[in-house]
């Protein structure tokens, strides 16, 4: 009778194991950053048996988001970065996206069509993934960053432009777009502040 037990419990506990959903996971939270900020999302995988490849597509909206690079090795095709990759008998792994954001808006990293192959050869469907990204525009001028250009705002880039200690918005506070906030983005602030 024992051992019809240990020979039922070690069955529901084989199917336990077998009925365990396969994973797939992002590792962020709702992202959010500004125009022009590079940014990672990560997608964490775990499978059920070890696995020897891994396929997935990572599809995002070239209106709002730059593909960069990815740590694996991967093609992007317009709007997706289709990835592949060997692995030696792992029960986990990781795949890491980076982002630039383009202009402001609420949009997503979606990975789809993802698989690995596993012991016996055959591939293995692990679940979709959706990461939110939330972008803030940039407000060319603000360069106190409280999203309103104006005096306040030519003050504080002509004391910084002066050497005088001062923060601001950098991002916001180059209207020419050289990489550098100097008398030329001052003279283009007062145009704007003109009209």
């Amino acid at each position: 009778m024992k051992r019809k037990l240990l020979k039922f419990i070690s069955a529901v506990s084989a199917l336990l194991i077998a009925l365990q959903p396969l994973g797939a996971f992002s590792q962020n939270a709702d992202i959010n950053v500004e125009e022009d900020d590079e940014f990672n999302v990560t997608a964490a995988l775990s499978f059920a048996e070890t696995a020897y490849g891994v396929y997935l597509e990572a599809r995002y909206d070239t209106d709002y988001l730059e593909f960069i690079s990815a740590d694996k090795d991967g093609n992007d095709v317009g709007g997706c970065v289709k990835i592949s990759f060997a692995e030696s008998g792992a029960l986990s792994s990781a795949v890491t996206l980076r982002f630039r954001a383009k202009k402001g808006g609420a949009t997503t990293v979606d990975f789809r069509e993802m698989y690995y192959a596993g012991v016996g050869g055959y591939d293995v469907a692990l679940e979709d993934i959706t990461v939110p990204v939330n972008i803030t525009p940039i407000v060319k001028g603000d360069a106190d960053n409280n999203k309103i250009v104006d005096i306040r705002d030519l003050i504080r880039m002509k004391k910084y432009v002066s050497d005088i200690v001062c923060d601001i918005n950098l991002k916001a506070s180059d209207l020419n777009g050289d990489g550098a906030v100097n008398a030329d983005d001052l003279v283009r602030l007062k145009q704007l502040l003109i009209g």
